[in-house]
């Protein structure tokens, strides 16, 4: 009876109670989008190298969102006035600062992808929710016991999941759980951004971001990858001209 009478009791809660529960009903959805995004990720792996699934996955996000921001922005100004102007200074910075640490976390993540299972990838990169109060004491936050009992239990998991005997962790498991101190340094800059800028304008920015670093860095690997075979096939063909002449 307690049980049903909370549930009831829940249905009939004041506005901003069921502003909170709708708020966590959608990060519920985002999560699970999210979980199903690493067998996506992980099979991605078979066919392009990281840089370059990450520069498309992030431009497809950005794109996305544009037609959000425009919606966001007609919906925040009063009829017949103009649109508030962004202010881009502000995105701009927030959108380099929270980009940056996606593109290391989203990078290490996808190699990580390539050396260890979805399902494994998935609760390692889950510890960001243990690193992120913890980091979060370098900057006054404040942690509780339960925070520190959920680290020992996380890192328990860990240990059962990916560790080698004594001996280490995976190659795959240690990538992703660097990639989960990027992303919840990431967690910890947007919640600092996002007190002074749009948080639609704010993702928009972080994703292009990451989308124009990993577009570049897949280039200049690409091309450096060509350079390298031009010098070897170069350097064959000068040893087999010089066998041939010493013949």
């Amino acid at each position: 009876m307690g049980i049903l009478g909370a549930a009831v009791k829940a249905l009939y809660l004041p506005r901003m109670d069921k502003a909170r529960r709708n708020a966590n009903l959608m990060l519920g959805v985002a999560a699970a989008v999210w979980g199903f995004a690493f067998v996506a990720q992980r099979v991605g792996m078979r066919d392009v190298e990281p840089f370059t699934f990450n520069a498309v996955r992030f431009a497809i996000g950005a794109l996305a969102l544009l037609p959000l921001v425009a919606f966001m922005r007609r919906r925040a100004a009063d009829p017949g006035q103009p649109l508030e102007p962004i202010a881009w200074h502000r995105v701009i910075r927030a959108g380099l600062a929270a980009g940056f640490f996606i593109f290391v976390g989203s990078t290490l993540q996808q190699f990580g992808l390539v050396y260890t299972t979805a399902g494994k990838a998935g609760f390692i990169t889950g510890l960001y929710v243990v690193f992120t109060p913890l980091i979060g004491l370098f900057f006054g936050h404040r942690a509780t016991k339960a925070i520190w009992f959920g680290a020992f239990l996380a890192a328990t998991g860990l240990y059962l999941l990916s560790a080698k005997g004594m001996t280490g962790i995976d190659l795959g498991d240690g990538l992703v759980l660097l990639s989960a101190i990027f992303w919840a340094c990431q967690l910890l800059t947007v919640a600092h951004f996002v007190k002074t800028t749009d948080a639609i304008q704010l993702a928009v920015a972080q994703f292009v971001v990451v989308a124009v670093g990993s577009t570049t860095v897949s280039y200049t690997h690409l091309r450096a990858h060509e350079t390298v075979l031009v010098i070897s096939y170069a350097v064959f063909c000068l040893k087999k001209g010089g066998g041939g002449g010493g013949g």
